[in-house]
């Protein structure tokens, strides 16, 4: 990509008009009238990156009309609305299940604190007014593939490029008993995480189990303590022994 100063770029826009374009989409024109034909690859602190021919040029905005100006304004905002951006997204459940001596029984207690670390690896691209739902399910004891929700969190997220954000639930604890011969309550099962950005198109999802992937606009419409089954028939009220 060619950087260009300031007391160039008028003399680029005589240059480059002469250049053939591959495939023009539109035409620019200088503060000082001169036109050339290409296409916006980026916009960035008040930098526009042109393909002009087979080659990228770098320019300031304010050295277009203010039509072209304009038209880079609502070529960034249109652009928000429908990149998705490269993210790695690292989801620790902070799990722990331990045996309740309170008794003889073989009673557990169970929590998890969910904390979340989203890297922004798109280049020329910040994520701003992000939201993210972290919906927890558990699966019953004693009735296998019935399931419920356990929690369900909401967390806003800005991230500039390069940058990483880091979000940590709160801490969710809960009795359960898995063993013969009284199986009762619900234990973590697994998740869903979903990343959108601030026009609501969906940037990120990660589900776990796999078994869940298709459903989780479902998922994460129920509400807490809502039990649910395979076929994802909403079976109300779940029995969630939460502490």
């Amino acid at each position: 990509m060619i950087e260009l100063p300031m007391n160039q770029t008028a003399g680029l826009f005589i240059l480059i008009s002469s250049i053939l374009s591959l495939a023009p989409a539109r035409e620019f024109t200088s503060a000082d009238g001169k036109t050339i034909e290409g296409e916006v690859i980026s916009i960035r602190n008040d930098q526009v990156v042109l393909q002009i021919g087979t080659k990228q040029y770098t320019l300031p905005t304010t050295r277009f009309s203010e039509a072209d100006q304009s038209y880079f304004d609502e070529w960034k905002i249109a652009e928000a609305k429908n990149i998705i951006p490269k993210l790695d997204v690292d989801v620790s459940t902070g799990k722990s299940n331990r045996l309740d001596t309170a008794d003889e029984f073989d009673d557990r207690k169970g929590s998890f604190q969910f904390s979340v670390k989203i890297q922004n690896n798109e280049r020329n691209y910040d994520i701003e007014g992000a939201t993210a739902r972290l919906v927890v399910i558990g699966e019953h004891c004693e009735e296998r593939k019935k399931y419920a929700i356990m929690q369900t969190t909401d967390f806003q997220l800005s991230v500039k490029e390069g940058d990483t954000f880091s979000w940590q639930g709160d801490t969710v604890s809960y009795k359960f008993d898995d063993s013969e011969p009284s199986r009762w309550g619900h234990q973590y099962y697994g998740y869903v995480l979903q990343i959108s950005n601030a026009s609501g198109k969906i940037i990120f999802t990660k589900t776990l189990p796999k078994k869940f992937e298709g459903d989780e606009a479902k998922i994460l419409a129920l509400k807490r303590s809502t039990g649910f089954d395979d076929q994802m028939k909403n079976l109300g009220n779940a029995s969630i022994y939460f502490e």
